[in-house]
């Protein structure tokens, strides 16, 4: 359960509140922390490590009810210490353009600095509750992929869901991840990764 309660500590970070009062930068910064987060967390529930090396890669789609919100593409940008540079941008639709960069320690999987089109972030926190997991298949634009399919809830997450194998797909292994923040719900699935 430790293991399991580590895969999506922190994906409830940032996604909260109501979308249509945010900016697109702010919407695509509390997007984009809550996906990091589950990264993140998900790498390390199944790993214990976060191994990902410069170069590797995942880009999304990003749809809500109403259509495409945009798309997002993440990677590992540069190494410093035992810290890793991950570097998230969005571009198109209700998102915008934006980039953030997030300085993550490999060892604990914490987030040690966070800039937002260059201006430091606040790394805020809300933990979250482990609701199920099984394995099963997903499909998504990249392919089709056996994965582990974890539900979870927050205070500010009604219910977060993440599909996902390191194994087989680049740096944290998510196909797909489900974000309902009572408001507006959001889906990320995999189109492309590389980098390995």
């Amino acid at each position: 359960m430790k293991k399991l309660y580590a895969l999506v500590i922190g994906c409830a970070l940032a996604v909260s509140g109501s979308a249509m009062a945010k900016t697109n930068a702010e919407l695509a910064r509390e997007l984009i922390t809550a996906e990091l987060q589950a990264s993140i967390a998900a790498d390390r529930a199944i790993s214990n490590l976060i191994n990902w090396k410069i170069g590797e890669y995942q880009e999304y789609d990003i749809t809500a009810m109403f259509g495409n919100l945009g798309k997002m593409r993440k990677y590992v940008a540069s190494e410093q210490g035992n810290a890793i540079w991950v570097n998230s941008e969005t571009s198109g639709g209700m998102i915008g353009n934006n980039k953030v960069e997030a300085l993550i320690d490999r060892a604990t999987g914490q987030v040690l600095e966070m800039r937002q089109n260059g201006q430091p972030q606040e790394i805020p926190n809300d933990p979250i509750e482990v609701i199920d997991q099984e394995s099963t298949t997903v499909t998504v634009p990249a392919g089709r992929f056996e994965v582990i399919h974890i539900t979870a809830k927050s205070k500010q997450i009604k219910k977060l869901e993440v599909w996902a194998n390191p194994r087989d797909i680049t740096m944290d292994g998510a196909a797909q991840m489900a974000i309902d923040s009572g408001f507006l719900p959001m889906t990320l699935k995999l189109t492309s990764f590389g980098g390995r």
